[in-house]
């Protein structure tokens, strides 16, 4: 098991005068304190992918809204899925097998209340289960 210090990325939705508001993600760069270069890879895959989907749900205003209440636990579990969407499509199966069997129990278990619901719901989702069974060949 790969411990995942390096998981983790932030999004910053950023409104300058006039301007629209504009998304700024940061992503850790330290990728893990595993030793393979592919694991390393995969965590930055992932945690790029997951702030990503936060993005997209504020640009659809589906969850995460300019001007109204948001609700980060709906915000929480449309990034996961966005995340896992995106690792589908690009092939990208140890980043998923990492993001599916590390990093969602970890936030699960210790995140933030939002992150730990969102988490915990996802895991019992039958999408979950459809995504495991994608990577569950991955090394």
């Amino acid at each position: 098991m790969v411990r995942l210090d390096g998981v983790g990325g932030m999004t910053y939705f950023v409104k300058r005068g006039d301007e629209p508001i504009r998304p700024v993600i940061f992503v850790k760069i330290g990728g893990g304190s595993g030793k393979r270069e592919d694991i390393k890879t995969a965590v930055k895959e992932l945690s790029l992918l997951h702030e990503l989907g936060h993005v997209d749900d504020f640009i659809k205003q589906i969850n995460i809204k300019e001007d109204a209440q948001n609700d980060p636990v709906a915000a929480e579990l449309y990034a996961h899925n966005f995340a896992c969407k995106e690792m589908l499509g690009r092939g990208l199966k140890l980043a998923m097998k990492v993001y599916l069997t590390q990093a969602i129990p970890q936030f699960a278990a210790v995140g933030c209340e939002a992150n730990r619901q969102a988490a915990q719901m996802f895991q019992s989702s039958r999408e979950f289960k459809t995504y495991l069974a994608f990577c569950a060949d991955a090394r």
